[in-house]
């Protein structure tokens, strides 16, 4: 239980979720409406998810281990500073993971003949790293810098499938444009909703973080400003998806189906926002967020099957 709480197992899963709807449902979806025989190799997109799940776990060690004094105070319950793991059993797992999860990128990278697009997921491996080392406390930065390496997990098995040998070509095909834009749509949506989160979890460690010279952007806010931002941010997620709902041209009851975390986000998240001033009440919206996140990637897919 412990090291699953270390390794943050349900961001892992929802990591793991994304990329197969990605590669599996999106893309499959518009390869096949369009008779195009391509698909990306089972052994090479498994490669590339156990790579994915390893550096993120990795990163979220390396996290707990920069953070443990800051845990200390804020969260004494987690593995690390309540002494259930190890700062030596952490550092060997950190060391482990990113050797495999390195070692599976470039393997995979080999596969389809590019090795060189292992680049873009050790850069998102070195951005995870100087998070945790140095911008964690920069005002907003290291919120934004969170939020990136989540949307890149779309565009990860996107990226590996533009530059595949086999597909030859196929991606840039015109009648595969609504298969990019969907897969940037998914990007901007965990990009949003993840800096959204983000902001919140950093307002529900403000006194802890505050008290080890943490001076992150959420800590320093009044709470209106607070309330304003993450408000802000919301409405624009809705919008995006509205946005999408509008122009996508085909599988109608898809579409419809974003109308649940849309109503997740105005009925409740904004409401529960404004009102919101204890940090188990931040907790709480860190939480929510997660299901918001999984009901935009997950309850679309399940209702139109």
């Amino acid at each position: 239980m412990n090291f699953l709480r270390l390794i943050r197992v349900k961001n892992l899963i929802i990591i793991l979720i994304t990329e197969i709807i990605v590669n599996y449902y999106l893309i499959e979806y518009f390869l096949s409406i369009n008779n195009l025989a391509y698909r990306m190799d089972n052994v090479v997109f498994l490669l590339i998810a156990i790579s994915s799940i390893l550096i993120a776990a990795g990163a979220n060690i390396h996290n707990d281990i920069h953070d443990k004094e800051i845990d200390a105070k804020s969260k004494p319950d987690k593995p690390i500073p309540s002494g259930a793991i190890s700062l030596n059993t952490a550092n060997i797992l950190l060391f482990l993971f990113n050797l495999i999860g390195v070692i599976l990128t470039f393997a995979a990278a080999y596969l389809i003949g590019e090795p060189m697009v292992a680049i873009f997921q050790l850069t998102i491996l070195g951005i995870l790293y100087a998070y945790s080392m140095s911008l964690k406390c920069t005002k907003l930065i290291g919120n934004i810098i969170v939020s990136i390496s989540i949307a890149m997990v779309p565009i990860l098995i996107w990226i590996y499938i533009i530059y595949d040998n086999a597909a030859h070509g196929l991606m840039f095909n015109y009648n595969l444009r609504w298969m990019h834009f969907s897969i940037f749509f998914l990007s901007a949506f965990a990009f949003i909703s993840t800096l959204i989160r983000e902001i919140i979890k950093d307002r529900e460690d403000m006194k802890g973080d505050l008290d080890c010279d943490c001076h992150t952007w959420a800590s320093e806010i009044s709470a209106q400003t607070f309330r304003i931002s993450i408000i802000t941010l919301s409405i624009i997620l809705v919008l995006i998806i509205l946005l999408y709902q509008i122009y996508f041209p085909d599988f109608l009851f898809y579409k419809a189906s974003f109308i649940i975390p849309q109503a997740l986000i105005v009925f409740i998240l904004i409401p529960r926002v404004y009102n919101a001033s204890k940090r188990s009440e931040f907790k709480s919206l860190s939480n929510f967020m997660k299901l918001i996140i999984f009901s935009g990637l997950i309850i679309p897919i399940v209702l139109s099957i």
